[in-house]
């Protein structure tokens, strides 16, 4: 089994999905090139998800970590920032759909916590860098963001739930079914009238389910 292949095993959830996002920049000369400089560790931290997100940049290269969520974190691992808000939220930021005004009322609401403010932008920088080389700009709504990825992906694994450990038992969802099921969702919210604006209360955090409908959410504009 190679390096990857572990390393693809041992994520889980959110940590997985980040993982598929950003380590193809570790193949993108021209990343590696922008970046070869930078040694920096970011922690995001999740309201609505058990473990923590370990990002790491080191000369051009990431590396990132699902950790478990326990004191001193940040100090242990010797992060340079932090973020810490729901999975929605992290998700609006890094579609670009909350401006630098948006982000600052939430910092200000306490819905979005942060340390090491001035390196952040490193991060923000780095999530544009992937986000120019998939065809993605400032403009562009997460729909076609979601759209994008099952058109560059396809059939490749998106999310792997773990319905028993012990018997081996697993379900498999593909870029592709992420965004049909997601567009499902989101026609069956309108449906039943919810609108950009409203918000939906999800009550089981540890399912598929709960990914798809926070893409459906953010799709008719409507919040979890």
């Amino acid at each position: 089994m190679t390096e990857k292949e572990v390393k693809n095993k041992e994520l889980q959830g959110f940590a997985k999905i980040i993982w598929k996002i950003l380590i193809p920049l570790n193949q993108n000369p021209k990343f590696k090139r922008a970046f070869k400089d930078e040694e920096k560790a970011f922690l995001l931290k999740f309201t609505d998800a058990e473990n923590a997100i370990l990002i790491q940049i080191n000369h051009g290269k990431i590396k990132i970590d699902s950790l478990k969520e326990v004191d001193n974190l940040y100090d242990k691992y010797d992060c340079d920032a932090m973020l810490q808000t729901d999975l929605s939220t992290f998700l609006e930021i890094s579609s670009g759909e909350l401006s630098t005004w948006d982000i600052l009322k939430k910092i200000i609401k306490r819905e979005i916590k942060v340390k090491g403010l001035t390196k952040l932008p490193l991060l923000s920088k780095i999530i544009d860098f992937n986000q120019n080389s998939l065809g993605i700009n400032g403009k562009t709504i997460l729909r076609d963001v979601i759209k994008n990825w099952a058109e560059i992906y396809g059939d490749k694994e998106f999310l792997t739930y773990i319905v028993d450990f012990d018997k081996g038992l697993d379900e498999k969802y593909s870029f592709k079914d992420m965004h049909i099921l997601s567009n499902r969702l989101a026609n069956g919210f309108l449906e039943t009238g919810i609108e950009k604006g409203d918000g939906v209360a999800l009550m089981n955090i540890n399912s598929p389910e709960y990914l798809f409908t926070i893409f459906a959410n953010l799709k008719i504009g409507s919040y979890t």
